[in-house]
């Protein structure tokens, strides 16, 4: 029973050891699940980065999230950078989607949480295409996640299916909106794990 409550502990930590936080930052990580889930994705996802683009902008995206003063905050800084980062990982597991010609990456960062990045393309011309991108963190509750449309904030359903794969759909926060990125690009979709990855196997 012990060892289960610390494995317990340790899976749902940040990427930092918590009895050693001395800043205000750092010991609300600590006390937050959501907020030690993106930082465990956001740490991932820097590490597995080429050497020769991991510090760029690191040291800005530190002091803008040790400015912060609450956890909206602290959520908005790790989604920036993770949106940053996006495809330069090779952490996540990628996927596609030839509904949108649209790309997946995701990574489970531990207790029902993820970080990802969706970009679904639309093409004007051989040379030119229009796109719509989500980003961020979500918590899968039965298999799926929904984030409901706000004011000028589209919402977003995910879903995880069978054979790994995945759905995406985008919520228009008006009902007579098209879609909610660039003229008929979408992310909504359905991803199968892309060639990139099964290459990277």
């Amino acid at each position: 029973m012990i060892l289960t409550a610390i494995a317990l502990v340790v899976a749902g930590a940040p990427s930092f050891d918590c009895s050693k936080a001395s800043t205000k930052v750092e010991k609300m990580i600590c006390a937050d699940e959501e907020l030690a889930a993106v930082d465990r994705g956001m740490a991932r996802l820097y590490a597995s980065m080429r050497r020769s683009e991991r510090y760029k902008g690191q040291a800005e995206w530190l002091a803008k999230r040790n400015r912060c003063h609450d956890r909206d905050c602290l959520l908005d800084a790790y989604d920036d950078r993770i949106f940053d980062i996006g495809f330069a990982a090779t952490a996540p597991r990628y996927y596609s989607s030839s509904d949108n010609n649209g790309t997946l990456a995701i990574l489970d960062v531990g207790g029902g949480w993820y970080v990802f990045k969706v970009v679904g393309l639309w093409f004007s011309t051989p040379e030119s295409a229009n796109d719509a991108v989500e980003f961020g963190h979500f918590k899968l509750v039965r298999g799926k996640f929904r984030r409901p449309p706000a004011d000028l904030e589209c919402g977003l359903e995910i879903e995880r299916l069978p054979r790994d794969r995945w759905d995406v759909f985008e919520i228009p926060y008006k009902k007579d909106m098209p879609g909610c990125g660039g003229w008929n690009a979408s992310v909504s979709g359905t991803y199968s794990r892309s060639s990139r990855d099964r290459k990277a196997q």
